[in-house]
């Protein structure tokens, strides 16, 4: 008997999914499609030249894509972040995931030492008049900025907007790249940020 009830059950839920077709949630994806690399304007072989919280300059290169575990990846050599040591590597995913992936310490199995620097999530449209207002910025995540959320002017990370003396802030623009990362810390504010395309 028992049987025949969570058969009559199942039933019953297949019945209903066929009824109502499942909805697929929301995508932590770049807006519009594409990879971020491509959204940022990035190509293997460019340079860009960042400068430090020191006034240190910093010569940036766009390595040529690899495979780490099973996704394609756009190494960001010698990229500069505040908070992290000078041998961590950081890498743009090629498949349309709107995060950005580090490795903090040199590894022979780069696939277990893979780690999410920018979290992905979901992106939260935030039009560009909008900005400038006081509580704009609602919480922590990813925020697509502009005029068109399928097509987004800038990305803005933010992690741990509520605290006083730490958080994160991330500012990207469509076709140019990583523009500026900010670290709140009791100490104030360290940055990073692009100078120039190209290297002296």
């Amino acid at each position: 008997m028992r049987t025949l009830t969570t058969l009559r059950a199942l039933a019953i839920l297949i019945a209903a999914a066929a009824a109502f077709p499942a909805v697929l949630p929301a995508q932590a994806v770049v807006p519009g499609g594409g990879s971020l690399a491509a959204w940022l304007g990035l190509e293997a072989g460019e340079r860009f030249t960042y400068v430090t919280a020191d006034g240190e300059h910093v010569c940036v290169e766009v390595g040529v894509p690899v495979t780490i575990g099973e996704k394609r990846y756009a190494p960001l050599v010698g990229m500069p972040w505040p908070d992290l040591a000078t041998d961590s590597r950081i890498y743009l995913p090629l498949d349309g995931t709107l995060g950005i992936g580090v490795i903090r310490t040199p590894t022979l199995r780069p696939a277990g030492a893979l780690d999410w620097l920018l979290e992905p999530l979901v992106p939260r449209f935030l039009p560009s008049a909008d900005l400038s207002e006081p509580g704009a910025v609602t919480g922590d995540g990813w925020y697509a900025v502009g005029d068109d959320p399928d097509a987004p002017q800038s990305l803005l990370y933010v992690w741990c907007a509520a605290c006083m003396d730490a958080g994160r802030y991330v500012w990207m623009e469509r076709g140019r790249g990583i523009t500026r990362i900010e670290e709140r810390t009791y100490a104030g504010p360290r940055r990073v940020t692009l100078l120039s395309a190209g290297c002296d």
